[in-house]
């Protein structure tokens, strides 16, 4: 065995873990960024919105994580793991840092209203825009 042919059984399981990871930590962020702007409203802002985050979002974001992740694994895999095998996965995690931040950006939160008049929450960090 060649000191990168455990990276292509590795990305049977990190991939499919980092894209998954990825979906459910954004619509955890989401669901808490509406409870937190929207206290009485809670997660659920209208009928249909589970089905809507079950059926519609978490898969079209489960799809794009997966694909980031996969395609960025490979590649750093293929230039850069043979050398360096943490590369792959150091890479593979900070896309999905950015995947997951970039869904909470796309996804329909809040904006300003009356428990979030700057348009975020307190718990949000001041230096990272929402």
């Amino acid at each position: 065995m060649t000191e990168r042919e455990w990276l292509i059984p590795a990305a049977a399981v990190i991939c499919p873990v980092l894209g998954f990871g990825s979906a459910f930590a954004s619509l955890a962020i989401r669901s808490r960024l509406i409870a937190s702007c929207e206290p009485f409203a809670g997660a659920d802002t209208g009928p249909g919105e589970g089905w809507y985050v079950l059926l519609v979002l978490g898969p079209l974001i489960t799809a794009a994580a997966f694909a980031a992740v996969s395609i960025t694994f490979g590649a750093t895999a293929n230039a850069w793991g043979r050398r360096r095998p943490w590369i792959p996965l150091a890479a593979s995690a900070l896309i999905a840092i950015i995947t997951i931040y970039l869904a909470v950006l796309a996804l329909d939160v809040p904006g300003h209203t009356p428990d979030c008049p700057t348009g975020r929450p307190a718990w949000w960090p001041g230096w990272l825009p929402l």
